[in-house]
């Protein structure tokens, strides 16, 4: 019985990395030329998304904000 199970996932593993290989080969060949525009626009909208969200805080967090909250 272990040597069955042992087998199948001898079998298991080998099928999985005849199927990811081509798979990154693909996914390589797509992104080729474009891969690192690609990273550099992905990065580029987290760090606007991070400083949206710290400006926003910011101003929620100001004396002007308050004064006008409070109609002062």
């Amino acid at each position: 019985m272990i040597a069955a199970i042992k087998a199948g996932v001898g079998a298991t593993v080998d099928g999985l990395a005849d199927m990811l290989t081509p798979a990154a080969a693909s996914a390589s060949a797509i992104f080729g030329g474009f891969g690192i525009a690609a990273l550099v626009l992905l990065i580029l909208a987290v760090a606007l998304i991070i400083l949206y969200i710290w400006l926003y805080k910011r101003r929620k967090r100001s004396w002007k904000h308050e004064c006008k909250k409070h109609l002062c």
